[in-house]
């Protein structure tokens, strides 16, 4: 699956970055539907430590939760920046995914321009989401069904059918003796 930014969330994204270094930045990105940015909400970092941790202030958090689902949309992503570092998850920031189900967008600000990369960080294992920047969401391309795709679902159909049958006749009482 992929994850897609406009071009005006991936800007105020890495301008978020870019006002809050060298301190960490961090936010909210949610969508109408997974795997897609259509809000992004800087969210204050609160952490002992901005210039190397992100701790989103909870006020902030817990407004910014109510702000996304009274617009009917969902959290599809969490961000924050890497002043100095790439844009690859550190051991914190693998062991504070907190939101499974969310992308994990980080954003380095080392060398120029920003650079931007998404992440599924679910149970400590970490996995790479293409990131689409662009002005529309790419289109979702249905897989084509093949011969023997079309044939295994037929097989399939039958076979639950005859299972169902044998099953129903199975539970039957047995027929009454005729005199």
């Amino acid at each position: 699956m992929n994850f897609w930014l406009s071009e005006e969330s991936a800007s105020a994204i890495a301008a978020h970055a870019i006002q809050m270094s060298p301190h960490e930045a961090c936010g909210l990105v949610a969508g109408q539907e997974a795997g897609r940015a259509d809000l992004v909400i800087p969210i204050p970092n609160k952490a002992a430590d901005p210039r190397h941790y992100f701790e989103m202030e909870q006020a902030a958090l817990v407004r910014a939760m109510f702000d996304i689902e009274q617009r009917g949309l969902a959290l599809t992503g969490i961000y924050h920046s890497h002043p100095h570092g790439d844009p690859i998850p550190s051991q914190t920031d693998i062991r504070q995914a907190y939101y499974p189900d969310v992308v994990s967008i980080i954003v380095s600000l080392k060398g120029e321009p920003p650079r931007l990369a998404a992440w599924w960080i679910r149970a400590n294992q970490v996995d790479a989401v293409p990131l689409v920047i662009g002005p529309t969401p790419p289109a979702v391309s249905t897989p084509e069904w093949t011969k023997s795709h079309r044939w295994a679902i037929v097989i399939s159909a039958i076979l639950a059918v005859i299972v169902m049958i044998v099953i129903s006749l199975s539970l039957l009482p047995p027929a009454p003796k005729i005199p």
